[in-house]
């Protein structure tokens, strides 16, 4: 092995004195004089990146005093406004009230009849379909088709027990 030459260790010592002396006057005269001018333009951009945020910042908090000024002139007047209309409001509102209570009850009146009779008309359907649901899914399930008059019982039964809950 080349590194174990005894007699090749001094030059192999003074080349790496001397390569480190090289690298190390190329480092500390160029290189790290070109990093600290770029670190010192970096630092006066954050610096003047700062200031400039500060008095955006002072900008900010005037407009936005300005502002909430506006708003409060803005709240105060449409307060005023607002109270004035709904006292006019009132009057008209408690005699439409009146008027639409009237129709209001009518049409309810009116609904609740046509409810009740879709509700009957509903629940007269309703065993038919069940009957007809519980058939299919017993054949289904147990392959044989159900004895109707049992079948509607049952449906009859169960539909007495959810009319009672």
């Amino acid at each position: 092995m080349p590194q174990m030459e005894f007699g090749d260790y001094l030059p192999q010592l003074v080349w790496l004195v001397i390569t480190f002396a090289v690298l190390y006057v190329l480092m500390a005269r160029v290189a790290l004089p070109r990093i600290a001018e770029v670190l010192e333009g970096r630092e006066e951009r954050v610096a003047d990146d700062i200031d400039r945020a500060r008095q955006h910042q002072a900008e900010a908090s005037q407009v936005l005093g300005a502002y909430e000024r506006t708003l409060a002139e803005a709240r105060d007047q449409a307060h005023a406004s607002a109270t004035a209309n709904r006292q006019k409001h009132a009057a008209h509102a408690a005699e439409q009230r009146g008027v639409l209570e009237g129709r209001i009850k009518a049409q309810a009146v009116d609904a609740e009849a046509r409810i009740a009779a879709s509700r009957a008309e509903a629940m007269a359907g309703l065993k038919d379909v069940a009957v007809d649901v519980a058939r299919s899914a017993t054949q289904r399930l147990i392959g044989v088709a159900p004895d109707d008059g049992a079948l509607g019982a049952a449906v009859e039964d169960e539909i007495g027990r959810a009319g009672n809950v």
